[in-house]
């Protein structure tokens, strides 16, 4: 069977649906603007650095804090759209943000880079999808540990 010579336009998808499939779906999306894309899973090394983060951030902040690696989704708000996004780390320290499956207000993101995406200016595209969203921060950090940055959301 061949496939169409033009691809087909999907209508874009209600984030009520968008919350739905996450819930029922074994792979994970990250929504922007209606529409939904895939996401590739992370190595070995990827995985033990954003549970190590994770871990030694729970174990210093307030109990009001909480801490999530890898499954849990950022809301972001912009002024034509809502994203949803899974950051490797995120902290939210509001207890009025308590929503099942994602989180609004974050204090601190913090994203595994590959050496790479980290040398380039850290210019890692969490950076322009968070944008000015929340008052927090933003930490890059590589995946061969020389070192982490830790960034204001707003530049």
């Amino acid at each position: 069977m061949s496939l169409p010579s033009q691809a087909r336009v999907l209508s874009a998808l209600s984030i009520p649906d968008y919350l739905n499939g996450e819930a029922d779906g074994s792979i994970r999306h990250e929504y922007i603007d209606g529409q939904v894309y895939a996401m590739a899973g992370g190595s070995a090394r990827h995985n033990l650095i954003a549970v190590n983060a994770g871990s030694l951030l729970n174990t210093r902040l307030p109990e009001t804090c909480e801490v999530f690696v890898a499954d849990m989704k950022v809301r972001i708000h912009r002024i034509d759209d809502s994203r949803f996004y899974y950051p490797d780390v995120m902290v939210c320290c509001r207890e009025d943000d308590k929503e099942a499956c994602y989180r609004e207000s974050l204090c601190l993101i913090i994203e595994v880079l590959s050496d790479a995406a980290y040398s380039d200016e850290n210019g890692h595209p969490f950076r322009g999808k968070v944008g000015t969203h929340s008052e927090g921060k933003w930490a890059p950090i590589p995946r061969e540990m020389g070192g982490a940055g830790i960034a204001d959301s707003a530049g």
